[in-house]
């Protein structure tokens, strides 16, 4: 290696998906066969697919693309998106965050335990997405729609939706440069790790174009080829084809990934990024001078010469034009060489893949480091005889990679890569071979872990890790096992196995579900030990990391030689999320099997929810309902029904036919109208056979907040979960001590008899207080669990003043629903607003509040929570004041410093469980629970919390001698 003294990057992980490439690695090796992944379409196909069918029979119409499969699927559940969000987004932003968390994946980054902030930079093409379906379905998007398409579709969101997804925070960034977008954002990427800004950085881009399976129209001139063939600098050259294609690139500082043992692939030597300005014929034409400079310059910061770099990837288009124009700037850059009889060879992927757009070139990139990690320059797809317009006679520097050729070289491998954007803005990027790792094997038994939030996710990917092992006997086992355990995030489902130094399997293998976090366990491997001992030790910790204990495993690696290595990934289970089957399905299916409320309701449940049609047996909860939009459908229902209809009916009937039969017993008169008035609380599961546990709201004061909770203990356990006294009709109390008064005459009355009081958040100091005034006034032992609530002491003694309250607001809206808080904008108002109106203004704006919620209802929300937050800081029981047993379900990961920052609060969980356990005299103890304080509730966690929230009573009432 030389000029070390030359700031680098690091290539860590490497992802994509391209047109007949699942992977990076089909990827390459299609490129080294030569192959075109370019297909062939039916011209019955394309007509069933254009939006305007009869453009097929014309005959510039070109019946090929460059496709990618099976972009109609996506794992919503593992993304946190209900169907119906899923089937709004468009599947440039689905793919995106699946290649975005591979390429962590690839590059052995948990983004929970990240060395420091990690950036997102990208693009993506233009959004036909949600375009295209409702055109072809002939209709406009119901009210209901327009927010999650415009939050689906639009690309500014590209970036912060991986960053909000994986809790990334570094910079966020989506860039829109045209063709040149992804190489765009790979330079800066790299400058923001250079500034220190980040420390990791994903960068690239995806284009995918929607209808999926059509072709184009060729106009003579133009970019695109007549005949559906990409044949860069060959004399038959007229064009490219358009391509569909996502890539990811994972970047690190190279002096940080050579210490932290990372996977390095290819090094970034030096990047640079221009426009043409106006030295060119036309706003759409390249320009050779700005095509120059940028080549020059990025071969200035690399610090290297020109003829140590023996490969370039070109932009390449394949036109009859632009390919001189580009070896234009070639000749003058790289074409005065001084290593005779070795030329630098030129090539492009366009030939192969087609013209990826804003993804091409990230595309670009991948394929250069497979050829640098192979020692192979690939040849180039379709070329023949080269154009004569490019100057490529006898002696020249430059020659075209006609064919694969086993890459030599004197010093390490250099490689460029152009990207040039319509409208000018170009970006060239020098490579250079990764550094030599040193791979050192091991002899003694390890451990391998793996982890899934589904379990045919953790079969599939079992399998696939003990194949790649097979294939690969190069791999240290110990690098594996290292890689796993350090670069993997952890999941319910788990899988451990103790194997020998080939990595063949010791003994059975053990899996099952973490039942929870059940602390931090530290692995001891002592010294001086046998196979035998060894794995039995190892396999006393795979038992209890398996059953959900949090271990520590650097000290399986403390003092020795490990690096990370590049492992098969997580195992998407994906579903089919389609706008089009949704309107197909709607104006397939005839009424005629519905009864008039039915079609009615699915209606209105579907311009709530976001979709077109919703069938008789789906739930309202499982497509993604929530509280906000269950309060605007029972006002919908009650309008055009005229039922006064609660948010108890939506509960007890949760099931679209369900929900009208209840309609229609109501208007036939088989069932007593409802009076409108909502009960203290809301019943769940309520024919269970259990003893009820009673669940008091949390700060946004809706007992639907518990509806998941509700389905992960099962239907035979009864919740009764008390509302805010707003939200039925009532006052609202002024103090947790009031509010404990209340909810307890509310029980007395209906005489509901319980053993156990629960509350999450401000929900848990109503239940401490509740349970403190049975033990003190009827001498009676209530349980008490406590989900991540904050005690007294770690509220200051001031209130939250109204701007502060106003400012935290929109951090707090996860307590209605998923879609709100997903909602919420990166982009921050200056100004803390001065009255309300201006607070839900500005919400709007950054989309944290629908438009369709009047203000009298946000102000409802906003009130509700304010004498909340101000009640439970203004409580104060005193040391030492009951008897009673409290437990605490703590979430293990703290709230956003944004919300405890405004709101002044301590999160030290220290602060926590101390200040409960200063309380009582009774025991007090605290188990922890995955996710933060909003999303330990969700899918994904909430069945953990469940888990233990039952054996935690389950044991209680066993030692009282009491039912089940």
């Amino acid at each position: 290696m030389t000029n070390n003294s030359v700031p680098a990057v690091a290539i860590i992980g490497c992802v994509g998906r391209f047109p007949g490439a699942r992977n990076a690695e089909e990827f390459w090796d299609n490129i080294a066969r030569g192959i075109e992944s370019v297909t062939e379409l039916s011209a019955e196909e394309c007509r069933g697919n254009e939006l305007d069918p009869a453009i097929v029979d014309t005959p510039s119409y070109v019946r090929r693309g460059a496709l990618l499969d099976d972009v109609e699927y996506f794992d919503a559940e593992f993304f946190g998106f209900s169907p119906g969000e899923a089937a709004a987004t468009d599947p440039q932003q689905r793919i995106f965050l699946e290649c975005c968390w591979e390429a962590l994946e690839s590059a052995g980054i948990d983004p929970d335990r990240a060395p420091g902030p990690i950036a997102v930079f990208a693009g993506a093409g233009t959004s036909t997405y949600a375009e295209a379906q409702l055109m072809r379905a002939r209709r406009r998007p119901a009210f209901g729609e327009l927010m999650p398409l415009v939050i689906g579709n639009n690309r500014d969101f590209l970036a912060t939706r991986v960053a909000y997804k994986f809790g990334l925070t570094g910079p966020a960034l989506t860039l829109q440069t045209a063709c040149s977008t992804s190489l765009v954002a790979v330079h800066y990427a790299c400058q923001s790790l250079l500034l220190g800004e980040s420390d990791v950085a994903l960068a690239g881009g995806v284009a995918i174009r929607t209808p999926l399976r059509v072709g184009y129209v060729h106009e003579p001139g133009g970019i695109l080829s007549a005949d559906g063939h990409c044949r860069a600098f060959d004399h038959e050259s007229d064009g490219t084809v358009p391509g569909n294609g996502a890539g990811v690139v994972v970047l690190r500082r190279l002096d940080d990934a050579l210490r932290a043992g990372d996977p390095i692939l290819a090094v970034i030597r030096g990047s640079a990024v221009n426009n043409d300005g106006r030295a060119k014929v036309g706003y759409t034409a390249p320009g050779a001078d700005g095509q120059a400079r940028v080549l020059a310059e990025a071969l200035a910061v690399a610090d290297i010469e020109p003829d140590t770099v023996s490969y370039v990837e070109a932009h390449g288009t394949g036109t009859r034009l632009g390919d001189p124009i580009e070896f234009a700037a070639l000749r003058e850059v790289y074409g005065n060489r001084q290593a005779a009889g070795r030329p630098c060879y030129v090539g492009a992927v366009k030939s192969n893949i087609g013209h990826l757009d804003t993804a091409s070139g990230i595309a670009g990139l991948i394929k250069v480091v497979g050829a640098l990690r192979q020692r192979v320059i690939p040849g180039t797809a379709n070329f023949r005889v080269a154009n004569q317009l490019l100057g490529l006679g006898d002696g020249s520097a430059l020659a075209i990679a006609d064919r694969p050729r086993v890459w030599d070289s004197t010093g390490p491998r250099r490689a460029g890569v152009s990207s040039f954007g319509l409208g000018g803005t170009n970006a060239h990027v020098v490579l250079e071979e990764a550094p030599a790792a040193r791979v050192e094997h091991c002899a003694d038994p390890q451990l391998l872990v793996l982890s899934a939030a589904d379990p045919r996710a953790l079969d599939a990917m079992v399998s696939a890790l003990f194949a790649h092992l097979a294939d690969r006997p190069e791999l240290s086992v110990r690098d594996v096992a290292h890689t796993l355990h350090a670069g993997r995030k952890v999941f319910a489902h788990r899988f451990a196995q103790v194997v020998d130094g080939q990595g063949r399997p010791l003994g059975e293998p053990i899996r099952g579900r973490a039942s929870a976090h059940r602390g931090a366990a530290v692995v001891s491997i002592s010294g001086a030990l046998s196979s035998a001992e060894r794995v039995q030790q190892l396999d006393a910790a795979a038992r209890a990391w398996v059953d959900g204990a949090e271990c520590d495993w650097s000290v399986l690696y403390f003092g020795l030689p490990v690096r990370k290595v590049t492992l098969p990934g997580y195992r998407f289970q994906r579903d089919r999320h389609w706008l089009g089957d949704d309107l197909a399905r709607s104006a397939s299916r005839s009424d005629a099997g519905r009864t008039p409320t039915e079609t009615t309701v699915a209606e209105i449940w579907g311009s709530i929810l976001g979709l077109a049609d919703i069938e008789p047996g789906e739930n309202y909860f499982a497509l993604g309902g929530d509280s906000l939009r269950a309060l605007r459908m029972a006002r919908s229902v009650t309008e055009r029904f005229g039922v006064p209809v609660t948010l108890q009916d939506l509960v007890s009937a949760p099931t679209l036919g369900e929900f009208c039969a209840f309609l229609d017993r109501v208007e036939s008169g088989a069932e007593q109208t409802p009076d409108g008035k909502a009960a203290p609380w809301i019943h769940l599961n309520q024919n269970g056979s259990r003893p009820p546990i009673v669940l008091i709201h949390p700060g946004g004061g809706s007992a639907l907040t518990y509806v998941p909770l509700a389905t992960a203990v099962g239907a035979d356990q009864p919740l009764i979960c008390i509302q805010s006294p707003t939200y039925r009709g009532g006052v609202e109390p002024d103090s947790v001590e009031a509010a404990a008064t209340v909810y307890l005459a509310d029980l007395a009355a209906a005489g509901v008899e319980f053993q156990e009081l629960c509350g999450w958040s401000y929900g848990g100091n109503v239940a401490f207080e509740m349970a403190r005034r049975i033990r003190k006034e009827s001498g009676r032992m209530v349980g008490v669990y406590l989900i991540d609530s904050l005690p007294p002491a770690a509220y200051p003694d001031r209130p939250p003043s109204e701007s502060e309250l106003y400012a935290a607001f929109p951090v707090v809206l996860g307590q209605f629903g998923r879609a709100s808080t997903e909602s919420v904008a990166t982009e921050q108002d200056s100004e803390i607003p001065v009255d309300f109106e201006e607070a839900v203004a500005a919400l709007r704006r950054a989309g944290a509040l629908p438009e369709w919620l009047p203000i009298d209802a946000a102000r409802t929300m906003f009130d509700v929570w304010r004498r909340h937050m101000v009640a439970v800081y203004g409580y104060r029981p005193g040391p030492a004041v009951t008897d009673i047993d409290i437990t605490l379900l703590q979430a293990s990961e703290r709230q956003p410093d944004a919300l405890t920052e405004l709101l002044r609060i301590d999160p030290d969980p220290r602060v926590t469980r101390t200040g409960w356990a200063e309380l009582t005299t009774g025991r007090s103890t605290v188990h922890p629970i995955a996710g933060n304080h909003h999303s330990l509730a969700r899918e994904g966690n909430v069945e953990s919390l469940a888990e233990v929230l039952l054996r935690l009573i389950a044991a209680s009432r066993a030692d009282k001698g009491e039912g089940q």
